[in-house]
């Protein structure tokens, strides 16, 4: 079960993830931030796109394997209705089960929403750090979730800033700077035009969507694995390398042949022309090669979260030292990994202007 987490988020600030983190944590689940496209409750404009929207959230949940966005109400029509996210999701995750994350604020304008008859159906859950009367359209089996006491809303941030004022501390570091540097946040609200690229630059900005859908192929795998014993979970590196070996095995013959060949044949000419080819044959290779381990890396990566989520608390032994396991990594480490999988380390720093990574405690 994973639980959804709807709303603008414009700006996201920390009431927000505390509000995730702690029903998180209570329903042991994943949560889902679901930037709205636009929301019927909210008609007048958001100063951000839903996309601009996103990617805030997407700084401020890195780092964070519980916390995730998903995008699907932004490629739904508007105006965004909870009824037909919940449908699109269960046409896309058949097989997953989903619980609302609802306010208090949220929950007292319930029987407005569109097609609510049609959510009683699914499991909902109601997220509230005070709990006032409760909607007749919230199921009675419905939780309650306890939340710390945070007095801040987007709507106080939005005028902080118009007023030349501090937000520090309310929005996630990330957020903060780039508003402030960018000058996205005007009268109406969060104004971020052109605040991604001036900050992080237009290079960074292409590869964190790039590699994004990676990560969140590694966390689709990571809900399968689950379920498997832990035979079968060791089973997936001979499975992978039989992938692998299926993709590239060919080419890696003909390789060795060129190579036979080649030391075995006195005529300079043909050594020279056995060359040629044997050039060609391995550059086949190691592209057959790079394209087959970018097929296995989401599913392998996940593998490795997974192996490190069941040894957590465990002794092992590492270079002859004991020691108890205490790391999963974070996806902010996943992105890390794959870009230097892909080789392309240099152009990540010189697009961040500063290095995209820096040790960080796992948990």
């Amino acid at each position: 079960m994973e639980a959804l987490f709807g709303g603008s988020f414009d700006p996201v600030h920390i009431g927000h993830l505390i509000a995730a983190e702690a029903a998180g944590e209570a329903l042991d689940a994943r949560v889902r931030f679901v930037p709205a496209r636009a929301q019927p409750f909210k008609r007048a404009a958001q100063g951000a796109t839903p996309e601009q929207r996103a990617e805030m959230l997407d700084l401020a949940v890195a780092g964070n394997p519980r916390l995730a966005v998903e995008r699907i109400e932004l490629a739904l029509p508007t105006p965004s209705y909870t009824v037909r996210t919940l449908q699109a999701l269960a046409e896309r995750e058949p097989g997953n089960r989903f619980a609302l994350l609802l306010g208090a604020d949220v929950a007292a304008e319930l029987a407005a929403w569109y097609q609510v008859d049609a959510l009683p159906g699914w499991r909902t859950w109601w997220s509230s750090r005070a709990p006032g009367p409760r909607s007749r359209a919230i199921r009675p089996s419905a939780r309650v979730v306890e939340i710390p006491a945070v007095d801040v809303s987007a709507t106080l941030i939005r005028e902080r800033v118009r007023q030349a004022r501090s937000i520090r501390y309310l929005v996630p570091d990330a957020c903060a700077t780039t508003s402030r540097r960018a000058g996205c946040i005007a009268n109406r609200g969060l104004m971020a035009k052109g605040w991604f690229t001036k900050i992080f630059g237009t290079q960074f900005q292409r590869e964190l969507k790039r590699i994004r859908p990676v990560v969140d192929a590694i966390h689709r795998h990571e809900e399968r694995l689950k379920a498997l014993s832990d035979g079968e979970l060791q089973g997936q590196t001979s499975k992978l390398r039989g992938v692998i070996a299926e993709r590239t095995s060919v080419l890696a013959a003909d390789v060795e042949r060129l190579k036979r060949e080649k030391h075995d044949c006195p005529d300079a000419e043909q050594r020279a022309e056995l060359s040629q080819k044997l050039a060609v044959a391995e550059a086949a290779y190691v592209k057959a090669l790079q394209v087959a381990l970018n097929d296995v890396l989401p599913e392998a990566f996940a593998t490795v979260r997974e192996v490190c989520r069941r040894l957590l608390g465990s002794e092992v032994v590492v270079t002859g030292h004991a020691l108890k396991w205490d790391m999963v990594p974070y996806d902010v480490q996943l992105i890390g990994g794959i870009v230097l999988h892909q080789g392309r380390s240099r152009r990540w720093r010189r697009a961040r202007g500063r290095r995209w990574s820096r040790p960080c405690r796992c948990t």
